[in-house]
């Protein structure tokens, strides 16, 4: 694997480590807005994040 990445790197980060996580559990994220507001779209929430941080 430190073989694949320096590679991958093209040897410009030197690799200390490398550490394997197993996945065993996953969870959607979801925006607290959903919940509070289920009937928010993604394309409100998207607007309203743009609008947010001024984007």
């Amino acid at each position: 694997m430190k073989k694949a990445l320096t590679s991958f790197t093209y040897g410009k980060f030197p690799i200390a480590m490398i550490t394997k996580i197993n996945i065993e559990q996953v969870k959607p994220i979801i925006a607290l807005k959903y919940l509070l507001y289920p009937e928010t779209t993604e394309k409100e929430q998207v607007e309203s994040v743009k609008k947010a941080y001024g984007l």
